[in-house]
């Protein structure tokens, strides 16, 4: 069985050390007293506590909803001017540093699911460990050897450019809280994902502001946003697409932000041809569809839509033909000069797509109501009250209906299809909700038989309603979802089963493997969830893991008890314990179930049901 082995030093166990896992980041990133209830996932308190402060927004105020600050107005009519703004003008007035805060509890939000939640799949896995051996080995050409994508290099190429961005924010704030390895650097790179998505997510409701001038409509906005459960849980996740969910967001924003001129339209369509260059092809559709609602509004001239895109074409193919080929070109991939070229060829042209699934035509529409929740009726009546209002919603409509459409559409006719591939069209179905719910929250009930007391309430309590849906929605999804990552435990067991070896034989830990089946690599192990330290210990540990985690290599395929057995295997680590302990003769060989991972089983009247996901086998008799 071929393998490459990686040796884990683990250190001597320290008191109680779950516990202080991650305080080193709560400390230095959050700076609350979060550690009690945040610090091992078990409690939603925190999303009462920051959803209810979200809808106090909406229930303090006015009537009529009080319009951005008359500083900040006037503030950018300067601008539009080219007037420099001067004297009491240039001050930050109260009320502006209130407006400007109204999307401080996303961020909030999107850091409480990666407490929660600290571990990950094997989706994750080759961006959050080329971020890990950027962070551990440097960039440097002799370092690339050690790096875990050569090593065990996956089925598709994927740039290195976010990784090295992700990186790059990182490393400082390694540096300043003392976070450099383990779990806690984990938690560290998914917050650093986090702040991302939330700048992105914030300039987006800045340009809604300004666009309908309605504070009320962005507010909105970020609250179907946050209460929804998908993009805040994922916004933390290393998943490609959600590393290009961010700049996809600040380039809509800028398409769809007030401007006298071009420039900023098209630099919208540029910043979003440069991240599918890089990131993900399938952001093309959603530039091709803006490209071209820009050139039927006159916004653009067809010159300037194309070159926009072009340019950040241009750019990103020149950015990976300079830095991906350093880091991939070791790998056997075809145009590795261009991941996404790349990608593209393995799944669509030689149809590798289809070994991961088909998927119906219409998989996409039932996707995006279960991404957007409450959204969809709120969708569907923004749709219809654009069509009514002026000139400026109409436009808005014509932008978002065809830049959704274009997406879906084009990804559709792909066989394998997958929820993540049009997250993008989510924060754009978001905007025409928070429209409808603008226009249900501003305006009384016109049912005449309803009571005169009851009618300033009775389109707001649909609002809130809805809301507090998705609301519901997310704590029962969070709950489930926290409890599928059994494998993000099996580093700590299996450190506890080595020293408690140890300490009964006497034997030098480093005698002694373990086999990480690729089940366990699917469901939380990662380079941070095991041991690691480069110092020299009195204690060892050799880990070995398959050659390919997207691989089911296990048995009777390859890896049978038999085989792990005669290769001096200590412990073993898959979900197939049945076949394992049946396994044997007595008194020869045989293997033992050690340690058993719950996760998530089935929900019912009872609640969730925890069975037994991951296990560990240990040899019946020693070598």
């Amino acid at each position: 069985m071929s393998s490459e082995s990686l040796r884990v030093s683990t250190p001597m166990p320290q008191e109680d050390p779950s516990k202080d896992r991650l305080r080193p980041c709560l400390r230095a990133l959050i700076g609350q007293v979060l550690t009690i209830t945040l610090i091992d996932g078990r409690t939603i308190k925190g999303y009462f506590t920051c959803v209810d402060k979200q809808c106090n927004i909406i229930l303090n105020e006015a009537e009529e909803f009080r319009p951005r600050p008359a500083s900040l107005i006037a503030k950018e009519q300067a601008l539009l001017e080219g007037r420099p703004i001067e004297g009491k003008l240039a001050e930050e007035s109260d009320e502006e540093k209130v407006w400007k805060n109204r999307e401080k509890y996303w961020p909030k939000m999107t850091s409480l699911h990666v407490f929660i939640s600290p571990y990950t799949k094997v989706e994750e896995t080759p961006a959050l460990h080329a971020v890990h051996d950027i962070l551990a080995h440097g960039i440097s050409s002799n370092a690339l050897q050690h790096y875990d994508h050569i090593v065990y290099p996956g089925p598709v190429a994927r740039s290195m450019i976010p990784n090295l961005l992700l990186a790059a924010f990182t490393y400082p704030l390694s540096l300043v809280t003392g976070v450099r390895q383990g779990l806690p650097l984990q938690v560290l790179i998914r917050l650093v994902q986090t702040v991302f998505s939330s700048a992105g997510l914030a300039h987006l409701s800045s340009s809604i502001s300004r666009y309908y001038r309605s504070q009320l409509t962005s507010r909105l906005f970020l609250i179907l946003s946050t209460t929804q459960f998908h993009i805040p849980y994922y916004a933390g996740r290393t998943l490609p697409n959600f590393m290009a969910l961010p700049f996809a967001l600040f380039g809509i924003s800028l398409i769809i932000r007030p401007s006298k001129h071009s420039s900023k339209p098209r630099l919208g369509l540029t910043i979003i041809s440069l991240t599918g260059t890089i990131a993900r092809m399938e952001i093309a559709p959603i530039a091709l569809a803006l490209a071209l609602t820009l050139i039927w509004q006159r916004r653009l001239s067809v010159f300037q839509a194309l070159s926009g895109g072009a340019y950040g074409g241009i750019i990103g193919i020149a950015m990976t033909s300079i830095i991906d080929v350093k880091f991939l070109s070791s790998n056997s991939y075809a145009c590795d000069w261009w991941p996404e070229l790349s990608s593209a060829l393995f799944n669509i042209m030689h149809g590798k797509s289809k070994d991961w699934g088909v998927m119906p035509w219409w998989y996409y529409l039932s996707a995006l109501s279960k991404l957007c929740l409450a959204s969809i009726p709120l969708a569907l009546l923004g749709c219809c009250i654009s069509l009514r209002q002026n000139e400026r919603d109409r436009e808005m409509l014509k932008v978002l209906i065809g830049s959704v459409t274009g997406l879906v559409v084009t990804l559709s006719m792909i066989a394998h299809k997958e929820w993540r591939f049009v997250v993008y069209a989510v924060p754009l179905i978001n905007i025409l909700a928070a429209r409808g719910a603008c226009f249900l929250w501003s305006r009384q009930s016109t049912l005449l038989s309803v009571p005169v007391k009851l009618r300033r309430w009775f389109t707001k309590a649909i609002v809130l309603s809805l809301c507090f849906g998705n609301i519901g929605a997310t704590i029962l999804f969070a709950s489930v979802s926290r409890l599928n990552y059994p494998g993000g435990e099996i580093g700590q067991a299996l450190v506890d089963l080595a020293i408690k070896k140890q300490m009964t034989t006497g034997r030098p830990l480093s005698m002694h493997k373990a086999w990480l089946s690729a089940s366990a690599l699917h469901s939380g192990v990662t380079l941070f969830t095991l041991p690691e330290d480069e110092d020299f210990v009195e204690l060892g540990l050799e880990i070995f893991r398959p050659e390919s985690a997207y691989e089911r290599c296990t048995y009777p395929f390859g890896n049978s008890p038999k085989e792990l057995w005669d290769e001096g295997y200590m412990w073993v680590v898959n979900d197939e314990w049945e076949e394992f302990e049946s396994a044997g003769e007595e008194g020869v060989w045989g293997w033992k179930v050690v340690k058993r991972v719950a996760g998530y089983g089935t929900i019912g009247k009872d609640g969730l049901k925890l069975v037994t996901r991951l296990a560990i086998m240990e040899r019946k008799y020693d070598l």
